[in-house]
């Protein structure tokens, strides 16, 4: 449940006569923060708007914004609808309810989400757990890199000494004779 505090009144003081008052009860405290930023902003380019129009259109996507249902709700609804488009039995349903989500997602916009979001103890240890394992899995591939550029240089000399560009040595016939199933007559 949002609150205004003092200090969010002295922050957004004209952009919370936007919100209705039954809507603020309703929106969870991050949303609405997210939501008095996001006015601000628009506000703040309206007023350094080049033309009349765009004022106007900053301040109307700012009204539309805090008018609208809370994030969770509007979502939910949009999802039911994709769900309905899946189940539909016609490409003709099933595109009028897809139309239907996408018109609730654009009539109930959404501020993009600016309050931080606080992380436990537990989220910073999967962090550290996930960085670890993205370091070690980059170290096994660059070994991995370079095991096989190395077995493809050494592909490549036992390739020329075949084909006679290269002196055969006893490595290149140990190799032969391994591959070829033969052992060493002394």
């Amino acid at each position: 449940m949002g609150v205004i505090t003092p200090e969010v009144r002295a922050e957004y003081g004209g952009q919370i006569r936007l919100i209705p008052s039954d809507m603020i009860t309703r929106l969870p405290q991050e949303e609405l923060l997210d939501r008095l930023a996001e006015a601000k902003r628009l506000h703040t380019k309206a007023a350094k708007a080049e033309t009349p129009y765009l004022a106007i259109g900053y301040h109307e996507k700012a009204r539309l914004l805090c008018k609208a249902e809370p994030r969770d709700e509007t979502e939910l609804l949009a999802r039911e609808w994709v769900a309905k488009a899946a189940a539909a039995h016609t490409g003709v349903l099933a595109s009028a309810c897809l139309e239907k989500a996408e018109e609730i997602r654009r009539s109930n916009p959404a501020a993009p989400r600016v309050t931080p979001v606080v992380q436990t103890a537990e989220m910073l240890e999967k962090a550290e757990a996930v960085t670890k394992l993205r370091q070690d899995v980059a170290r096994k591939a660059a070994a991995a890199g370079r095991e096989a550029a190395q077995r493809a240089a050494e592909d490549r000399k036992y390739a020329d000494a075949l084909a006679g560009r290269r002196v055969w040595t006893l490595g290149d016939q140990l190799r032969w004779n391994r591959e070829h199933d033969n052992s060493l007559a002394t």
